[in-house]
């Protein structure tokens, strides 16, 4: 990326992801829930599309993918530890996280019935106290869940208006950062999901398989966003968000 400050043309420094000549990039991890213990109309059907898009697109990018299905509240909890330890032992240029399940504002619902929070057992488990080995490495999380029961029946406008790591010492955050999260919808929002899956992981499979090798990833997300537009389901809209944590080059 080009950034022109005082007249003077300078380059965003990049993430280094090695070439596909060299070796896997990086690591995925996918966890679906799909099926919940004595509640078979929770059941997520279409879901196991999800993961098929998720592990071919994952996979055409270079990286090596696992995948786990309908965890219990411990063995989820295991599978985010034995990921990080894994990113440990290799040496993975960018480390992926996909999370499907049911949902709410700050957890995701295991196939026991009971739940994990996002912020605590997910994201705070790969800050760099706990995943040292990927301090300034960039770290990818997508979740596919619903965050709240909120619907957006969406608005009628006219259109045409305007509205307004190097080898030398230094000190970095113990907490998570260089990091990206991407969900399906806004805080207090559902999400959806089709039989033949959701338009959010489809979307996202979509536009980093065409442009994943060619546009730097927050502009992927701003295509991801754009496409999110055209959603519709049951009559209603939603809004898919992007947040960024301590992201300093371009990936």
């Amino acid at each position: 990326t080009t950034v022109v400050k005082g007249g003077r043309t300078s380059h965003m420094e990049k993430y280094q992801i090695r070439p596909s000549t060299e070796g896997v990039a990086g690591l995925a991890l996918i966890v679906n829930i799909r099926d919940f213990l004595g509640k078979p109309a929770m059941t997520r059907h279409g879901s196991e599309k999800d993961v098929e898009d998720l592990r071919s697109t994952l996979e055409y990018l270079n990286l090596k993918v696992e995948v786990k299905e309908n965890l219990t509240q411990s063995q989820f909890l295991m599978a985010i530890l034995e990921f990080v330890e894994t990113l440990e032992n290799n040496d993975a240029d960018i480390g992926v996280v996909c999370i499907m399940s049911h949902g709410d504002s700050d957890s995701i619902e295991t196939a026991d019935n009971l739940t994990v929070k996002i912020e605590n057992d997910i994201l705070n488990r790969f800050g760099n106290r706990y995943c040292p080995s990927m301090i300034g490495k960039p770290k990818l999380f997508l979740f596919q869940a619903c965050r709240g029961d909120e619907v957006d029946p969406g608005m009628s406008i006219t259109m045409g208006s305007r509205s307004a790591m190097t080898d030398s010492s230094k000190k970095v955050p113990t907490t998570l950062n260089d990091s990206i999260m991407a969900f399906s919808t806004i805080p207090y929002h559902v999400a959806y999901r089709k039989s033949e899956g959701s338009p959010f992981i489809k979307i996202v499979c979509d536009v980093f398989r065409t442009y994943g090798h060619d546009l730097e990833i927050l502009a992927l997300f701003k295509k991801v966003q754009s496409e999110m537009e055209n959603v519709e389901a049951n009559g209603n809209k939603v809004t898919a968000e992007i947040t960024q944590r301590g992201v300093k080059k371009d990936l």
